[in-house]
């Protein structure tokens, strides 16, 4: 069975937003506009190599999400309250590509790391991925609301076309924290 979601669009936005990156580091003269620009390269090779219909190896999922992270991390360099938890065979596994990157794009977009952290843990055990990822926020303007939803949206229909009856999603918002927790059986 071959599914095709037309023109992911949050990937397209945190193109986007990574090169508005890359150009105020440019501004700056900063040091890292090199390490930037190539981290981006290797995830638009990522992305651009992906196959509708095609699963990939989780770890290579993984890796992708460790370089979106170290780019916001160049981005948020004068914040430090960014935590990170990976653990697990992630090797042995495949999931859907860019499955969790919508998650992991909407909490660095929508991050104010002056209210508190954003944390990010993936756990793979047994076959079950546990995927957990909040974040502080603004109050979101409407339209950036509705890019969210989108994204979202499209995310959830992924999973239900692709892990029927195979994953648990539990999405909170309390006004002013965000938390996505995924629970997905991949074997």
């Amino acid at each position: 069975m071959s599914l095709k979601f037309s023109g992911n669009r949050s990937i397209r936005i945190s193109f986007f937003n990574a090169l508005n990156s890359i150009y105020s580091l440019s501004i700056i003269k900063s040091p890292d506009t090199p390490r930037v620009i190539l981290i981006l390269s290797d995830i638009m090779r990522y992305v651009l190599n992906n196959k509708n219909g095609y699963k990939n190896n989780l770890n290579d999922e993984i890796s992708n999400i460790k370089k979106y992270i170290e780019i916001q991390s160049i981005r948020f360099n004068k914040f430090n309250n960014m935590n990170y938890e990976f653990y697990g065979n992630f090797e042995y596994y495949e999931i859907e590509p860019l499955l969790l990157l919508t998650f992991v794009e909407n909490a660095f977009k929508y991050a104010d790391l002056k209210k508190g952290p954003l944390n990010l843990k993936i756990y793979m055990e047994n076959g079950l991925l546990d995927f957990r990822i909040t974040n502080f926020y603004e109050k979101k303007k409407p339209e950036d609301s509705n890019d969210s939803k989108m994204g979202i949206e499209n995310t959830k229909m992924k999973l239900n076309l692709l892990y029927p009856e195979k994953y648990q999603l539990d999405i909170e918002d309390n006004g002013s924290e965000y938390s996505v927790n995924l629970k997905l059986q991949l074997n």
